[in-house]
């Protein structure tokens, strides 16, 4: 999977989260990648990117930890001068709600106690500013034999609590939502259930279109006449199938 896709499918998971509500952050953290989405009424009208993940972040400064005894400070301000695109992207606006899945979220839930809920932990923004402040004046080897946790592990933590506080900031949550999501489990539903992959298509083709609509209100330009062309595409796409030979998987492009 390429990240297009891999963020695709973590999206519309956490879109049938029961306890989304009508207007959300979503949000994805990889290795190596860092993912947000707008969410209005269980659609995703705006989505970004930008390549900082808890490992290649880990790699980038892991250079400079032995170089200062306020590494945290280092580390916070890098952050945030990435995060500043975010800032930038959605304009100073806040979200009561922010849902967050990715890589080890098991361990950050387990060190926060964090409270499992209908298949979804809910990590407070108390729990976890308390654990960023114990971890950010120790060394991973002293994190590792205090906490439990492997040397990588160890190594990872602040990266990753760094990324955690700094999407709450986004937001006016006091707290996180983190569904348990495998994407595997997902994959294997639309392979085995044909009604799975008709319903994440549709919520594909539905958030794409409403991005779609998003950037244009950004552009000002005319929406009732850009529905029209739309309609009218689609019904020309569909009509002349047999003489075109177009996949319908290309028609989402031209919509």
């Amino acid at each position: 999977l390429e990240d297009g896709g891999e963020s695709a499918l973590v999206f519309a998971q956490l879109l049938q989260s029961p306890l989304l509500c009508e207007s959300a952050l979503l949000a994805y953290i990889g290795t190596g990648s860092l993912g947000l989405a707008v969410s209005e009424g269980h659609v995703v009208t705006q989505t970004g990117s930008i390549t900082l993940g808890f490992l290649k972040l880990s790699e980038i400064l892991r250079d400079v930890e032995d170089q200062t005894t306020h590494f945290h400070k280092v580390l916070e301000e890098y952050v945030e001068t990435r995060f500043s695109r975010f800032r930038l992207w959605l304009n100073g606006r806040k979200f009561a709600q922010l849902l967050l899945t990715g890589r080890e979220l098991d361990t950050i839930a387990r060190l926060c106690g964090a409270q499992e809920k209908t298949g979804v932990y809910v990590i407070d923004r108390g729990q976890l500013t308390a654990l960023y402040d114990r971890a950010k004046n120790l060394h991973a080897s002293v994190l590792a034999r205090q906490l439990t946790l492997t040397e990588e592990a160890a190594d990872q933590l602040l990266p990753m609590l760094a990324i955690y506080l700094r999407m709450l900031e986004l937001t006016q949550a006091q707290q996180i939502l983190a569904p348990r999501i495998h994407i595997m489990d997902s994959m294997a539903r639309q392979m085995l259930l044909p009604d799975e992959k008709v319903r994440y298509e549709a919520t594909v083709r539905e958030s794409a279109a409403a991005c779609a609509r998003e950037t244009g209100k950004g552009l000002q330009i005319d929406l009732p006449h850009a529905q029209r062309v739309r309609e009218y595409s689609i019904l020309l796409f569909n009509k002349l199938k047999k003489l075109h030979g177009i996949s319908g998987k290309r028609l989402l492009l031209l919509e």
